[in-house]
């Protein structure tokens, strides 16, 4: 990572890894997240239309699906399936927290592209396209 790249991530967030596994009974697959690192980063809203934020809420079978879609640029290779958790700035102020719970927003990395520099052809970091997580509640999180 360059020095000038590493100046750009001016936030950070706590990433959660997921771990996976199956019920004996039911065979049912279980999925987890726990709490792996805390990594700098910068955070951008996806837009959609000319709306900032692509946000929007949605009713389907009398249940509220709220999207909210987010570009995140890091220097850590997180995997797809990873959640990302307690975005805030560099004076520690959470950027993306529920309304209803004032907890911070959970996400999901949907993707992710390298960033890669131009002039000597190497990977500078990582653009994860990130969505809000339909279930808010993580148990298995701990804070950093």
């Amino acid at each position: 990572m360059s020095c000038f790249f590493g100046s750009l991530l001016t936030m950070r967030c706590d990433v959660l890894s997921q771990t996976t596994e199956q019920d004996e009974n039911s065979g049912e697959f279980i999925r987890t997240w726990g709490a792996s690192e805390s990594i700098a980063c910068s955070v951008a809203p996806v837009s959609n239309k000319g709306r900032q934020g692509a946000a929007k809420e949605e009713f389907s079978h009398g249940k509220a699906l709220y999207d909210q879609y987010i570009y995140i640029v890091t220097y850590i290779d997180v995997t797809e399936g990873s959640r990302i958790t307690n975005i805030r700035d560099s004076s520690d102020n959470v950027a993306y927290q529920e309304s209803r719970t004032s907890e911070p927003t959970i996400f999901e990395v949907l993707g992710k592209t390298p960033i890669i520099d131009g002039m000597f052809g190497s990977i500078q970091g990582y653009k994860m396209l990130c969505n809000r997580a339909e279930v808010q509640e993580n148990s298995n999180a701990e804070q950093f």
